[in-house]
């Protein structure tokens, strides 16, 4: 019925958004809205693990033209760009969740993003700061990914006709943010 074509060797990250999209087109099919309230929901339930179990099988290898414009960078500064003021009129529904969500689950990285912040330091500083054991850091970097690639596909999934190139690359995007702080994080515990 849909027509996705993705790797099926998915990463942690790319299945989280997968059960995300998947979940919108169940309620929808089920004549149900998929409005701001359930989206939170189905979000709340990935970020505490109750994952969504979807079936894999329909989706098969096949290349994909994905531009390679967005940078993981260039993702995270546009993400947190309009953070700083809640009653900037300019500020998406997407951006507005994500600061009610570092709002209630960490006012320290919220104090200090700005426009010109290192996103991959802070979010590393956190890593170091919460002390997580190398054997829990992809549990962690996912957590925090989790919602990039939601917020991200959540712009996607409004559009009349669900993009699936825009979604790729979301969530290719978000997955290489995963082996960035991944990387950083096991280089400075073999200092």
């Amino acid at each position: 019925m849909y027509n996705y074509k993705f790797d099926p060797e998915l990463t942690i990250t790319d299945k989280v958004a997968l059960e995300f999209l998947e979940e919108g087109m169940n309620l929808s099919e089920n004549g149900m809205s998929f409005n701001e309230d359930a989206q939170k929901q189905v979000i709340s339930k990935i970020i505490n693990g109750n994952l969504i179990n979807i079936n894999l099988s329909k989706y098969t290898k096949d290349d994909l033209n994905i531009s390679n414009s967005l940078t993981p960078e260039n993702f995270l500064v546009n993400l947190f760009s309009s953070t700083k003021d809640l009653d900037n009129s300019k500020m998406t529904e997407e951006t507005v969740f994500l600061y009610d969500y570092l709002l209630t689950h960490n006012k320290d990285m919220l104090s200090q993003i700005d426009e010109n912040a290192n996103i991959y330091q802070l979010y590393l500083d956190q890593i170091i700061k919460l002390k997580i054991p190398p054997t829990m850091v992809d549990k962690f970097v996912n957590y925090i990914n989790a919602i990039n690639a939601e917020i991200e596909i959540l712009n996607i999934y409004s559009q009349t006709d669900v993009d699936v190139v825009a979604t790729v690359q979301a969530m290719s995007i978000a997955t290489e943010i995963d082996t960035i702080l991944a990387n950083s994080y096991f280089k400075l515990l073999e200092r």
